[in-house]
């Protein structure tokens, strides 16, 4: 939030135009619902994996990544990390399924195809 306050305090709104718009990147977790002050890409990542889906020869390696639950704000850090954890991968596993590109039937690991 520091760096967010120090911008906010310098921006001097021009009176002749409609406010620029800013794009800021945080990583939140993707089983997360959005707030008043986070939103989330989930919507664009379903459609990925929706097109990865039919079109399955485009990508043989999905990462789940994460790393940012410590700087959270505390109405997000609701749960224990490890509670965290088991949600966006329970959250990765049924948006792959949704997807088709789950399990198939005699191989291993979560997104096998």
């Amino acid at each position: 939030y520091r760096d967010l306050d120090v911008a906010l305090a310098k921006f001097e709104p021009s009176p002749a135009g409609p406010l620029p718009e800013w794009r800021v990147h945080f990583h939140v977790p993707l089983h997360c619902t959005p707030t008043a002050v986070f939103d989330h890409t989930a919507d664009h990542l379903i459609e990925v994996l929706q097109h990865l889906g039919r079109q399955p020869a485009l990508c043989s390696h999905l990462e789940m990544e994460t790393y940012t639950w410590e700087v959270m704000p505390t109405a997000m850090k609701n749960r224990s990390v490890v509670d965290q954890l088991v949600g966006e991968y329970e959250w990765t596993l049924r948006q792959l399924e949704r997807a088709g590109i789950g399990r198939r039937s005699g191989q291993g690991g979560a997104g096998g195809r």
